[in-house]
């Protein structure tokens, strides 16, 4: 019998985790917060959430699981699997970066996870501190931590890697926050500062590309998004969670819930993006979500919206 873990047919909020017994694996199992036993099927639940799915495939990565059945849904667990790819998981590259962590650095990325999201940051940072952590400690081969092993690893990311001056930066954030919070030795980190930042002039389109580009989109779905993006200045993240109750034609405004730093704020809808998004709402008519995604009660993935632009 192998470790199997799927959506639950009946709760798509819950993932169902079918595993042989040993006591290390219930230990391990209990180990994740919100997990539930149920004794009438012999099975496991854990919530469906990006926290719950990375905990276990931290604490299980050392083993064969089968995650054949959530290639399914792509949408739902894509933050969860970075490479967006969905075989095997002795196939995969982070994988294969956990099998060489020991116990104690295990533990440590175990803490990382929790501090993470008792901090309430958002699912782009959690993922993204988890996996530099994570390259890190095993680019430590379980040596012990200090300022000579982690400006080693910023000069092997410089010269080695090539790693552009942002990723390096992001890395040396998730330092800051894992010597801060999880060794809690600040002075770790001290000496290492921020490289400078590049100075790029974007590539910005003008009036007539514009217009080109908007009036190019036959979907009428499409064509509300990118006027929804371009006229409100909103980020990505924040047009793909709109409700539909978050449009207010009267005063011409639209509704940011729990943007940026889950702060609330407006932004202003003109004419224009306005009557698109009120055509496209008496077409579509969005129930919850202002742009739904295929499966039921989610909303349009960010991938989907990167792939129409490079479409």
């Amino acid at each position: 019998m192998r470790i199997k873990i799927e959506l639950s047919k009946t709760n798509h909020k819950r993932l169902v985790v079918t595993l042989p017994y040993s006591e290390e694996r219930i230990a391990k199992i209990r180990r994740i917060e919100g997990r539930r036993w149920h004794g009438d099927k012999k099975v496991w639940t854990i919530p469906a959430d990006d926290t719950s799915i990375s905990t276990f495939r931290l604490l299980f990565s050392n083993e064969y699981v089968d995650y054949s059945d959530l290639k399914k849904y792509k949408n739902l667990f894509e933050n969860v699997f970075p490479n967006k790819q969905f075989e095997d998981n002795e196939n995969k590259r982070g994988v294969c970066t956990l099998n060489r962590l020991n116990d104690e650095s295990r533990e440590l990325l175990d803490k990382l996870t929790k501090k993470i999201a008792l901090k309430g940051y958002s699912r782009e940072t959690s993922k993204s501190y988890t996996s530099n952590i994570t390259h890190f400690m095993a680019f430590s081969k379980n040596n012990v931590i200090n300022s000579e092993l982690i400006e080693l690893y910023i000069m092997y990311l410089l010269k080695e890697k090539k790693c552009k001056t942002s990723t390096i930066n992001q890395i040396i954030s998730s330092l800051i926050f894992f010597c801060k919070y999880i060794l809690e030795d600040y002075s770790l980190i001290e000496p290492i500062e921020h490289l400078k930042k590049e100075k790029r002039l974007p590539v910005v389109l003008n009036q007539d590309e514009v217009k080109k580009l908007l009036n190019s989109i036959d979907n009428l779905k499409h064509r509300a998004i990118f006027y929804t993006l371009y006229s409100s200045g909103l980020r990505l993240s924040e047009v793909i969670r709109l409700k539909a109750s978050c449009i207010d034609p009267q005063r011409e405004l639209i509704f940011v819930s729990g943007g940026k730093g889950k702060k609330d704020r407006y932004s202003l809808l003109s004419a224009k993006t306005l009557n698109v998004l009120l055509q496209y709402m008496e077409d579509y008519k969005p129930e919850n979500w202002l742009f739904p995604g295929q499966r039921k009660g989610t909303h349009l993935s960010k991938r989907s919206v990167q792939h129409l632009c490079k479409g």
